[in-house]
């Protein structure tokens, strides 16, 4: 296995042990005292800290970057060849999405042109997912656009809903986009130039083919979707300007992790079972998978290092002129104190502990990244700093991080002062029928 894997499962293993350091947080009131053990701090598999990380993303888009004006989730999935073919090689991801969004983007801006906007500017927050609700590797995109776009002095202009026929208009020619992209990669490899130019003539097929042959409607197929030769495209989830939470869960969605340990359950029998959102073809709805089988599920999934899996485009961009305009900032202070508050904050953030503070840091907390005691307690509704005894104030005095140090407080308390033994994979063992009968 590569050292990311091997980073990423030692990792998850040793998240939440408490021989592998902890903080330590005391009442000031009845002495009582808590140990908060460190986390992996993975994006990869780890269903505590990529909901964590999910959490923080979200609150920091809705709090601090989406303006008020109305979204939609455009969610752009690709064939299996296509998905091999990103998963393999991220630098192909960028391209790709790169090339949706020119897409989507071109799209809007035809259609306030014909609304006498003459210049306006798009922006996209994108969720760039690479599992699936089986646990299967699927690397697709999940785009936060706003229903409309900006003029010259940031001020929203807002849009009609697309119809069906947009939709499928957009899928095909970004499905067009991205196989001419991924054509110029595989030059020298005659099979994938095979597969790369049926997928372009189905395209092409689907162009000029109407809409009921393209995408037949019947009840279970949802609007403004189309699908083509493993190509969709699903743009009906919409949240209002007003519906803050409506964004918020919709941003925690597209950031959220792989796994989901609610849905994961070991059987008596040993294997695991895993809960999936839909039904399979044959009517399962449940995975059941040995230990072995389960990795070989998990560790296609884990992202590849330096690879951002939530992108900023158009006015959200960091270089955008707009972005001052169309997405505020703090005003900063010269004395160094913590700037005041942006005026546009989601109603479901909790305002953040002013006296918590990053276990592993003793700086002032970023204005806009949650700290680790709001993480837990919007996680996992346990407040770290309020006392379980008295409701006091607890304080954090302590980030333990030696083993040799951690292994003597944990025995001294009588706790687990060793991590969980780790072994090197072994091969089943083999029976060698070494005698026959004559």
């Amino acid at each position: 296995m590569p050292k990311l894997v091997e980073r990423e499962l030692d990792g998850y293993v040793g998240c939440g042990v408490l021989a592998r350091g902890f903080a330590r947080v005391r009442c000031g009131a009845c002495g009582h005292e808590l140990l908060v053990p460190f986390s992996c701090k993975r994006r990869g598999i780890c269903p505590s800290c990529t909901a964590r990380r999910a959490e923080d993303t979200a609150a920091h888009l809705v709090d601090h970057v989406l303006p008020r004006v109305p979204y939609r989730q455009w969610v752009f999935t690709f064939p299996i060849p296509v998905r091999l073919a990103l998963s393999r090689r991220p630098h192909l991801v960028t391209a790709a999405l790169q090339a949706c969004l020119r897409v989507l983007f071109s799209w809007q801006r035809r259609r306030l042109r014909r609304r006498g906007v003459e210049r306006s500017s798009c922006g996209a927050i994108t969720f760039v997912q690479r599992f699936g609700s089986a646990l299967q590797l699927n690397v697709h995109f999940h785009v936060l656009v706003p229903d409309g776009a900006f003029d010259d002095d940031g001020v929203f202009v807002a849009d009609e809903a697309p119809n069906d026929d947009d939709v499928r208009r957009i899928m095909v020619r970004a499905g067009r986009r991205v196989m001419s992209k991924l054509h110029r990669f595989f030059d020298d490899d005659d099979d994938r130039r095979r597969e790369i130019d049926r997928l372009l003539e189905a395209l092409d097929a689907a162009s000029a083919t109407p809409q009921p042959v393209l995408f037949p409607r019947d009840a279970r197929r949802a609007l403004l979707s189309a699908f083509v030769e493993g190509f969709s495209l699903h743009a009906a989830t919409r949240v209002m300007a007003s519906d803050r939470r409506g964004l918020w869960r919709l941003c925690a969605y597209g950031a959220r992790g792989a796994v989901a340990s609610s849905r994961l359950s070991e059987l008596p029998d040993g294997r695991f079972a895993y809960d999936m959102k839909r039904a399979l073809p044959d009517g399962r709805r449940k995975l059941v998978m040995t230990g072995v089988e389960l990795l070989e599920k998990l560790v296609p999934l884990i992202p590849p290092t330096y690879a951002n899996l939530t992108r900023f485009h158009g006015v959200f961009a960091p270089t955008s002129r707009l972005r001052d305009k169309v997405v505020p900032r703090p005003a900063s202070t010269s004395d160094g104190a913590e700037p005041p508050a942006e005026p546009q904050v989601s109603t479901t953030s909790p305002p953040p502990s002013s006296s918590a503070a990053s276990p592993k840091s003793t700086s002032v907390p970023s204005t806009y990244r949650l700290d680790w005691a709001s993480l837990l307690k919007r996680v996992f509704g346990v407040d770290v700093l309020k006392c379980s005894r008295c409701q006091g104030q607890m304080r954090l005095i302590a980030c333990i991080e030696e083993p040799d140090v951690a292994k003597k407080i944990l025995e001294h308390l009588g706790l687990r002062a060793e991590p969980l033994p780790t072994l090197r994979a072994q091969a089943p063992p083999v029976t060698l029928d070494l005698f026959h009968e004559a």
